[in-house]
Formats: structure tokens, sequence, C-alpha cells
């Protein structure tokens, strides 16, 4: 996964456990801020404030599962 447009040291981790895992996308340094998309979105819609949040905080923006680069819910 590409790192947020323009923050080189970004980093993704896969967090939770079995087939329910979570994309995370770290960026900055600081206290932590953490975000969700809201709707059918990703992570991607945060980047013009990932970027601005990224000067004084640790931005964790996290993707639903099943949306952005995050594993889907299987079915029961």
């Amino acid at each position: 996964m590409a790192p947020v447009r323009g923050e080189e040291g970004a980093t993704v981790k896969s967090v939770g456990k079995g087939p329910c895992g979570l994309a995370l996308h770290i960026a900055g340094a600081g206290p932590d801020f953490v975000i969700f998309h809201g709707g059918f979105g990703s992570w991607r819609h945060w980047i013009g404030n990932i970027e601005v949040l990224a000067e004084r905080f640790r931005v964790l923006a996290f993707d639903l599962p099943g949306y952005g680069d995050s594993v889907g819910v299987p079915e029961a």
C-alpha cells in the first residue's frame, strides 16, 4: 500500500485478527488522532486532512471492514 501523498514516512499496518483485519494508515508523530471514513469511502477521503494533521499529531486512519484496504466481513 502506498504512503499518504506527500508523507514518505507514512506506514501501513493491518490490525485485528482472523478474517476481519482492518487496514490502518499511520502518518506523523505526536498525540494520537484517530479518524474513520464514512459511508462507502476509505481512508483516502482524508488525504488532505491527514497531511495537515500529521504536522502535529500521529494520525491513525482506519478503513472499516469491507472498505478501502481492509478485508471484508465473511458471510455467516
